[in-house]
């Protein structure tokens, strides 16, 4: 794993997993990590250089000061996070897999660094979360859902999901994945697999 603090002008080495033989044989050819799962999605920096890592069908705190690496007890929910969210001493991610019966999806939260999950917040009337993400001009939460017409949407939390307010929604152009937030704007891409994509700009 490594870091950039100057938009990846230079690199430092902070650690890495290590892997057991199945893992590293699932390693060895994309096709087997892509059907397996078996790679690394995303960090979150806990301080103190600790990161969370969610690979290989779980979480892993790597230690750079201590030069270990721990897998924890609990995976995540869903076939795997698109997105991992951290908002001050919290984690988020939402619940991502095929879900063609529509059951309840969820947003997960961790105060203790991975190691736990709580719900957040529950959906029942969409097929899956696509990510949270914080906003740190507002210090909002947003979460994008798809994938239907109805399912696609933006959505905002000012009181970490007490309440959640959906912004907008209703069209393959809000099948969004991934924001991005100036102070001004909201900038993200749609995600539709049967329409030309566009690049927008939210006020």
């Amino acid at each position: 794993m490594w870091s950039s603090v100057d938009h990846g002008q230079h690199w430092l080495h902070v650690g890495g997993l290590h892997l057991g033989w199945r893992e590293w044989l699932a390693t060895l050819h994309p096709w087997s990590r892509r059907l397996s799962r078996r790679d690394v999605h995303h960090a979150a920096d806990l301080g103190r250089g600790r990161y969370l890592l969610c690979a290989y069908r779980g979480f892993y705190v790597v230690d750079a000061m201590a030069g270990s690496t721990e897998r924890l007890a609990g995976g995540w929910h869903g076939s795997r996070p698109l997105a991992l969210c951290r908002r001050g001493a919290s984690l988020y991610y939402g619940e991502y897999r095929n879900n063609p019966e529509r059951s309840p999806v969820a947003v997960w939260r961790s105060d203790d660094g991975g190691v736990s999950w709580v719900r957040a917040w529950t959906f029942d009337s969409i097929r899956h979360v696509h990510g949270v993400y914080h906003d740190p001009y507002e210090d909002a939460l947003w979460v994008t859902t798809g994938d239907l017409d109805a399912e696609a949407g933006l959505w905002r939390t000012r009181d970490d999901f007490r309440s959640l307010e959906r912004i907008a929604g209703g069209s393959q152009a809000l099948r969004v994945v991934q924001l991005l937030f100036t102070p001004a704007a909201v900038l993200f891409g749609s995600d539709a697999p049967d329409e030309i994509n566009h690049l927008y700009r939210m006020d």
